[in-house]
């Protein structure tokens, strides 16, 4: 992992929320918008955490977060860093970057 400028993440929400494709998706905006400001550290263009505990944190349904994270990956915005484990007793998230 590079380290990134300090307003990447910032000025990544800034292009999602500007983006026309996104316009009349607002609950999928504002989760992305809050993953940018609660999930990606300082200086880093990656974060990892369950889907379950976004929708938990921001009161809004899994369905909303996993649409949200599937748009943001078909539109170019979101990669795979690190996939998730699989199996029995594996409950972590995907990792993702902040392209």
């Amino acid at each position: 992992m590079m380290p990134v400028d300090k307003r990447f993440r910032f000025q990544w929400a800034e292009a999602v929320t500007n983006d026309p494709r996104l316009q009349d998706k607002p609950a999928q905006r504002f989760v992305l918008h809050s993953i940018a400001a609660f999930y990606v550290k300082t200086g880093q263009d990656t974060f990892k955490v369950r889907q379950e505990t976004i929708a938990r944190r921001f009161n809004v349904g899994v369905a909303t977060v996993k649409r949200a994270i599937a748009t943001c990956r078909a539109y170019g915005y979101l990669v795979i860093h690190v996939p998730r484990h699989r199996g029995t007793g594996c409950n972590d998230g995907h990792g993702y970057r902040l392209v």
